[in-house]
C-alpha cells in the first residue's frame, strides 16, 4: 500500500518508520525540506515537494502537522486546514479512493468541521473517507511508543469503509484491540489523557509544597502513593511544572475552549511551580 504522510515532524516521522516497518512504501511531505533527511536513500521512501502528486500516487493519507496554539491561548489550526486544502485539490484530480487520517491534535469539534468542508468543497465526489486517528507519543520515544501503544483510537464516521483500518493495523498491533469511536469521541479521549496528566503532574506540585512545609520527605509520600495501580508512576515526582510540545499547549487550549474549572487551577499550580 502506498501511504503519504503530510508534515514529518516527531508524529509524521514516527508514523512514516511504523508503517514502512511493515513493508509499506511511504510518501513524505513537509513544507521544510530538511525533516526528509533520514529517510534519503532509504528503501520504500520517497520524499515530494508536491503535494498533488502524493495525494495521487497514495492510498492512505495522514496529516501529521502541527497544532500551536495563538497568543491568546486558542488553538492554531491553519496548518490542518492548508494540509486539508491540498488533499482536497489531490483528490479532485485522483481516480483513485483515497483514506485521509488526521493525527494532529485538535479540539472537539474540530473534525466534524473539517469534514463539513471537504464535502462542501468535493461535492458529489465519493472517492474519499475520513477518520481520526489521535497519538500518545512521548517525544523523545516516539517510535517506540508507535509500535507499542498503550491504546490505538479510531474515529470516524459509521459509513466509512472501516476494513482500511484493520488492513493498516492488523500486522503492526495484532494482539492490540482497537477502539472505534466517533470523530467527537476521539477528539475527547486525546485531549481527556492530556488534560489529565497535566492535572497530576500539577497535583503532585501541590502536595509536595504542602509536604515540604510540613517537613516531611517528600520521595517518600510520592513513591508511596505511586504504589497505588491506579494511580501509577507517572507525574508523582515533583518538582517541575509539565513542558514538553503538547501538555502545556493542549492544557491551555482545551481550557481556552471550554474552561473546565479544575483544569484552569492545574494551569494556575503550573505556572506557580
Amino acid at each position: 500500500m502506498n501511504i503519504g504522510v503530510i508534515g514529518v515532524g516527531t508524529v509524521g516521522t514516527a508514523t512514516a518508520k511504523a508503517f514502512n516497518k511493515f513493508g509499506h512504501h511511504v510518501i513524505l511531505y513537509d513544507i521544510d525540506n530538511s525533516k526528509w533527511r533520514w529517510a534519503y536513500g532509504k528503501e520504500n521512501y520517497t520524499a515530494t515537494q508536491n503535494v498533488l502528486e502524493l495525494v495521487e500516487d497514495c492510498d492512505v493519507i495522514f496529516i501529521c502537522v502541527n497544532t500551536p496554539t495563538n497568543e491568546d491561548g486558542s488553538q492554531d489550526i491553519t496548518q490542518v486546514r492548508s494540509a486539508i486544502g491540498s488533499v482536497v485539490d489531490g483528490i479532485k484530480k485522483s481516480e483513485t479512493f483515497t483514506t485521509v487520517i488526521l493525527r494532529s491534535t485538535v479540539l472537539p469539534m474540530t473534525n466534524d468541521s473539517l469534514v463539513s468542508s471537504m464535502k462542501s468543497l468535493l461535492g458529489k465526489n465519493k472517492k474519499w473517507q475520513y477518520f481520526y486517528n489521535p497519538e500518545f507519543l512521548r517525544e523523545e520515544h516516539a517510535d517506540e511508543d508507535m509500535l507499542n501503544p498503550d491504546r490505538v483510537i479510531v474515529g470516524g464516521d459509521v459509513k466509512n469503509n472501516w476494513n482500511i483500518m484493520d488492513e493498516l493495523f492488523s500486522d503492526m498491533y495484532p494482539s492490540k484491540e482497537i477502539l472505534l469511536t466517533g470523530l467527537t469521541e476521539a477528539e475527547m479521549i486525546k485531549y481527556g489523557s492530556n488534560c489529565f496528566l497535566a492535572t497530576k503532574i500539577s497535583f503532585f506540585n501541590e502536595l509536595s509544597k504542602i509536604s515540604k512545609h510540613l517537613g516531611l520527605r517528600v520521595e517518600e509520600v510520592e513513591a508511596g502513593i505511586a504504589m497505588d495501580k491506579r494511580i501509577g508512576l507517572y507525574g508523582t515526582k515533583s518538582g517541575k511544572p509539565f513542558g514538553g510540545k503538547c501538555l502545556p499547549k493542549d492544557t491551555l487550549a482545551f481550557w481556552k475552549q471550554f474552561e473546565p474549572k479544575i483544569i484552569g487551577k492545574a494551569l494556575e499550580v503550573n505556572d506557580e511551580s
